[in-house]
């Protein structure tokens, strides 16, 4: 699966210097892919390029280490990962060290597709305020569900009731009116739901259990109006 991910990029496709080294297309001849390493160098290069020139990511505004803690959250939820293996992968992404051992190969391959992304698409801010649902971003959703040997597209149409469900969209808009709580009710809350609409919807029947929780519900249905 590593080396399917690797093969499916080109290094003339990339910004980040990680990923052309590292493509499958440029490492002809040369030893499988040493995925902690790999994964160390990707975090390593983007911490870097946040501390000196802004967001990788951006779309949505969020850091790539918090982009990464949503996918590892969803790949618990579909049991690509147990909750031994997302501690230690969390703690790795947040404090910078050794990516542990990670049995699942679909996890490993997805978190390194990942990282090919973000080292594929220019950091340049897109036009967030236009009712185009075709935002160049990377979402989990398309990362969970387009084969591991295809980059994901470049840009691209989304039902906008798709769109209203999905995080990425919520945290778009929530940046674009530097709405701060609600972007980071809508980090939280994502963690442990497939998807935003599931979320608002079991929250309404308990009601909120947090601040976090009560932020969210509050402007859920307001901010999938915008987006729709």
């Amino acid at each position: 699966m590593l080396e399917s991910v690797r093969k499916a990029y080109d290094p003339k496709d990339c910004w980040s210097k990680v990923a052309k080294r590292l493509c499958g297309r440029s490492l002809f001849g040369r030893p499988r892919l040493d995925w902690p390493a790999a994964i160390r160098d990707f975090l390593r290069e983007y911490a870097e390029f946040e501390r000196d020139y802004g967001h990788v990511l951006k779309a949505t505004y969020e850091t790539v280490d918090d982009f990464l803690e949503r996918l590892v959250y969803r790949l618990t939820l579909n049991d690509d990962l147990n909750q031994t293996e997302r501690s230690a992968v969390l703690v790795a992404l947040k404090k910078g060290t050794a990516m542990p051992s990670v049995h699942g190969e679909r996890a490993k391959a997805l978190l390194l597709k990942a990282c090919f992304e973000m080292g594929r698409r220019r950091p340049t801010p897109p036009d967030i305020l236009r009712r185009d649902p075709g935002m160049r971003m990377i979402s989990v959703d398309d990362l969970l569900t387009y084969p591991l040997a295809t980059p994901l597209p470049k840009s691209g149409r989304i039902e906008s009731a798709t769109a209203c469900l999905m995080p990425e969209y919520h945290l778009a808009w929530a940046n674009s009116i530097a709405d701060r709580e609600y972007s980071r009710a809508v980090h939280e809350v994502s963690l442990h739901y497939e998807n935003l609409g599931r979320a608002f919807e079991e929250i309404n029947a308990r009601g909120p259990s947090s601040d976090v929780e009560r932020e969210f519900w509050s402007k859920y249905k307001s901010m999938a109006n915008t987006i729709r």
